[in-house]
């Protein structure tokens, strides 16, 4: 039998609890088998390294709400009515309920043409992937009605490599 005080009767609270990031099961997740993104719940893209996985991201507000995010939806409305994923890809659907109309954004990252041989992922490949590069794709279609939309994409500073020298 443990004497320890459980967080209910001590009065402490989860750290998790009192962050201002959504949690990471709320985020979607992209990807074209060399980086990916995610999504957060907003609309805004709040992680991604582009061309690979190791690069240094571009939107970091993931971590570190400074660090860059990229939101596309409309403006003044912070909730979607709905995302998933369209059936069968890894394309992300968000819909958005307006006041004069219906808004749906669609995220992909898209694959490169081939150069050589990928002997790394060649099983992730659709046969005829040769026509996009690496790039992160936001298209908006607004299908009833009308919306504006809101895309102020804030990138990373540039970042500058620490003072002095390691050895």
């Amino acid at each position: 039998m443990s004497t320890a005080p459980s967080k209910e009767t001590s009065g402490q609270q989860s750290a998790a609890a009192l962050s201002p990031f959504p949690p990471i099961a709320d985020y979607a997740f992209l990807s074209n088998c060399h980086t990916a993104a995610l999504v957060a719940p907003d609309g805004a893209i709040d992680w991604l390294c582009v061309p690979s996985f190791d690069s240094q991201s571009v939107f970091g507000s993931l971590i570190d709400r400074g660090a860059g995010t990229f939101r596309f939806g409309p403006f003044g409305i912070e909730h979607p009515t709905a995302r998933a994923y369209e059936p069968g890809t890894n394309v992300f659907v968000t819909t958005w309920k307006t006041p004069n109309g219906w808004v749906i954004v669609r995220d992909a990252l898209t694959m490169g043409p081939r150069r050589h041989e990928d002997l790394v992922t060649p099983h992730t490949r659709p046969p005829t992937d040769e026509d996009a590069e690496h790039m992160l794709v936001r298209t908006m279609e607004c299908v009833s009605g009308v919306a504006e939309m809101k895309l102020p994409p804030m990138p990373m500073k540039k970042r500058t490599a620490p003072q002095g020298s390691t050895s």
